[in-house]
């Protein structure tokens, strides 16, 4: 066996655009990945170097702190993948996006939200295709500090919205929600 190789091309931009408290991150690449391990169909199972990719791609990410204590950050990737071997095409969704959003109120509470869109995928090894989906996860947290003990308590709710699968159809990610402590002592 020999390792896999990946050559990559990208030109990337940070900048920070100060007097609108704006940051953005983005990169546009192309890699073409060669020698990709795989086993063999036949019994019994082995290794080998049989496959090939090139993957073409666009991610960014833009971070806005406007008000003391707020944030909120976009997060997109594009990706195309072209292979002979049709799994590895799917093997990453095409489209992702997450949008997160982080504000602190008044008395040391502080509000977040974390909304994801994520095309369909096909997990390599043994997965089922999953279709896209979407996710909102929310938490309310309050600060507190007790003599020199710093702590938290928060509520947190994850995929507010529908079950989604992930990796397998069959496993399904439902609503949760659950509550957390911290001390910093």
């Amino acid at each position: 066996l020999k390792p896999e190789q990946v050559v990559a091309h990208e030109i990337g931009y940070l900048g920070e655009l100060r007097d609108l408290r704006l940051t953005l991150d983005a990169r546009l690449y192309r890699e073409r990945v060669s020698r990709i391990l795989d086993l063999t169909p036949a019994t019994p199972r082995n290794f080998i170097n049989e496959d090939t990719a090139r993957v073409r791609g666009l991610e960014y990410q833009a971070k806005w702190r406007g008000l003391p204590g707020t944030q909120v950050v976009l997060n997109q990737s594009f990706v195309r993948i072209a292979s002979p071997d049709a799994r590895l095409e799917e093997s990453s969704p095409t489209h992702a996006t997450t949008l997160f959003a982080t504000l602190a109120l008044p008395h040391d509470w502080d509000l977040s939200l974390a909304h994801h869109w994520v095309g369909a995928v096909r997990w390599l090894g043994f997965s089922e295709r999953t279709e896209k989906y979407r996710r909102l996860d929310l938490r309310l947290a309050h600060r507190f500090r007790s003599g020199g003990t710093r702590g938290e308590v928060a509520l947190t709710t994850q995929n507010v919205f529908s079950p989604y699968a992930e990796y397998r159809t069959s496993y399904l990610l439902s609503r949760r929600a659950f509550v957390s402590a911290s001390l910093d002592f």
